[in-house]
């Protein structure tokens, strides 16, 4: 039982660590301006949206 608490007590640092890590490196390419598109001033280039066209209708 003790064991198994243990185990469950590391992997959840092990994943605070790897969000933290991930978060860290996220915050980092925002401020240096790393991520795609982020130049243009869209930070979010590949997100897309689909409308119907007039001629559908």
């Amino acid at each position: 039982m003790k064991r198994e608490i243990r185990r469950d007590r590391l992997l959840q640092a092990v994943g605070l660590f790897v969000v933290a890590a991930l978060t860290a490196a996220f915050l980092y390419a925002f401020a240096n301006k790393l991520l795609p598109a982020q130049e243009e001033g869209d930070v979010f280039a590949t997100v897309y949206a689909f409308s119907q066209d007039e001629t559908d209708e």
